[in-house]
């Protein structure tokens, strides 16, 4: 159950109710050390924690410890997108009903908004891929 809690507050929190803290993704530096630290995080959760085989929601969801690893991954692909099409970085849009609401979201295009949502949607993938591979 932590593993679902660490993966929805790393993955939900800078996509949706904090957008302005993937900004901190752009430097290298800290981009390889919290790519380590989730590489390190679903090696932990996935092999190194114990099977309990009578609890089926565990072992269904235990694929969610990839979501934050994934996040990193595609996180950078679509910095990437965003590089090569505007020339910048990636903007996430936060909405102006968000406190958080910055300059970047107003200049947020549809197709960073639809690779938020992406982003958005992995810890639900995972789940999905979870629940049909351990059924």
């Amino acid at each position: 159950m932590i593993v679902i809690f660490i993966s929805f507050f790393f993955v939900f929190i800078p996509t949706m109710i904090f957008p302005i803290t993937h900004k901190v993704l752009r430097n290298k530096k800290v981009y390889f050390l919290i790519l380590i630290s989730t590489i390190l995080f679903a090696f932990f959760s996935l092999f190194v924690l114990e099977d309990n085989p009578y609890n089926k929601f565990e072992k269904g969801n235990k694929l969610v410890a990839l979501s934050p690893l994934t996040f990193v991954i595609l996180y950078r692909f679509g910095n990437s997108i965003s590089q090569y099409l505007y020339k910048r970085p990636i903007y996430f849009s936060s909405g102006t009903y968000n406190i958080f609401h910055d300059n970047e979201s107003n200049q947020s295009t549809w197709l960073e908004l639809l690779i938020q949502m992406i982003l958005f949607f992995i810890p639900f993938i995972w789940i999905l891929i979870g629940e049909k591979l351990f059924e």
